[in-house]
């Protein structure tokens, strides 16, 4: 949630710096605009910086000063202990998968190739779309900067909120049902968008709403979902984080390329793609699952 309201900021206070241009006429030159005003996005960015170091501040603090009396109250034998614990795990037990799937290999590397592939296409997806937002709106329907702002901002209001209901939800319907209805349903949404957002500016809004919801609580139900398969820990977490960062950059990185090429509707069916790659994602591995319980009561 933090991170949907920290996006949902982001936009409103990057919007006053951004730079200001107009149509320009025929006796002006080549080009299809003229720049009225500067950017002074450099600004924005300082800003933004400053209100990380003041959150993260308090999170030095506490371990430069907790820290130490946290190592003087640990009794002689305690270290020894620690230490030697620390050696008996080595990497490569670290990284071995039937570490976190009580010794079955293949088990423990299926699960770690699900959480590849569904977190690099959720990440992916939600940031393509999410980042394209405004640009569509202001490309495609000619809103003015502030109204761009304000509808990047509903997406991740919508996300925050649909993250805080997910995690109602979630307290009294099993993941195991509510991730399948949830991607499903995510699929509808991307869907509907690659085919009617761009013929109504209120459709695109509404859409857009309703994407931010319907996306929110998938990525905590992933990580629920595996930690129901395997044991989830630090390693596993970081196979999400990477995963789920490489398919940021890389779906960035293609959507930008896609867009300068042919446009937005390629955009929007690259979000299409990703929602498609996570429902065939995760049925398959119900599927994968299913034959290892069948195979372990053989």
């Amino acid at each position: 949630m933090g991170f949907g309201v920290g996006a949902l900021i982001g936009p409103l206070l990057c919007s006053p710096f951004l730079a200001v241009v107009g149509p320009k006429s025929s006796a002006e030159g080549q080009g299809h605009f003229i720049v009225l005003k500067e950017s002074r996005a450099h600004i924005a960015f300082t800003l933004i910086g400053l209100f990380t170091i003041c959150v993260a501040l308090p999170f030095y603090l506490f371990h430069i000063t907790k820290g130490n009396s946290l190592v003087h109250s640990i009794s002689e034998a305690e270290p020894i202990l620690l230490k030697t614990t620390k050696k008996s795990r080595s990497y490569m037990s670290i990284i071995n998968p039937a570490t976190y799937a009580n010794g079955r290999f293949a088990f423990g590397l299926a699960v770690f190739v699900f959480l590849g592939v569904y977190f690099f296409n959720l990440l992916g997806g939600e940031k393509l779309y999410g980042s394209f937002v405004r640009t569509i709106g202001v490309d495609v329907f000619e809103l003015d900067k502030t109204n761009a702002s304000y509808l990047n901002s509903v997406f991740w209001v919508s996300l925050t909120v649909g993250r805080l209901v997910g995690s109602i939800v979630s307290r009294h319907v099993p993941v195991q049902t509510l991730l399948l209805f949830q991607v499903v349903a995510h699929l509808g949404s991307v869907t509907a968008i690659y085919m009617l957002a761009l013929s109504n500016v209120k459709l695109f809004w509404l859409l857009t709403i309703v994407e931010g919801f319907l996306v929110a609580p998938l990525y905590p139900l992933g990580i629920a979902y595996g930690d129901s398969q395997i044991n989830m820990s630090g390693f596993c977490l970081m196979i999400v984080t990477f995963t789920g960062s490489f398919g940021d950059m890389s779906y960035l990185w293609t959507g930008g390329s896609v867009y300068d090429t042919y446009g937005p509707t390629a955009v929007l069916a690259l979000v299409n793609i990703t929602g498609v790659l996570m429902v065939l994602a995760v049925f398959t591995f119900r599927c994968v699952t299913h034959s290892f319980v069948t195979i372990r009561r053989e």
